[in-house]
């Protein structure tokens, strides 16, 4: 007799942004940069992700 092997769960693919809350996201990361609270390569990996979070 074969033993079952339970299902495995499906992976979700992260949240899509909404369209609309791209441009406060970006533009509060550019205020956090332009203010020195974060370092260029901070904002550019922040940038990086809300861009992936929207293309995927």
């Amino acid at each position: 007799p074969r033993q079952q092997v339970p299902p495995q769960p499906q992976r979700q693919p992260p949240p899509r942004l909404p369209q609309k809350t791209l441009r406060p996201n970006c533009k509060k990361l550019k205020g956090l940069l332009d203010g020195g609270l974060i370092s260029a390569d901070d904002y550019e990996k922040a940038k990086a992700e809300v861009l992936k979070q929207l293309i995927n």
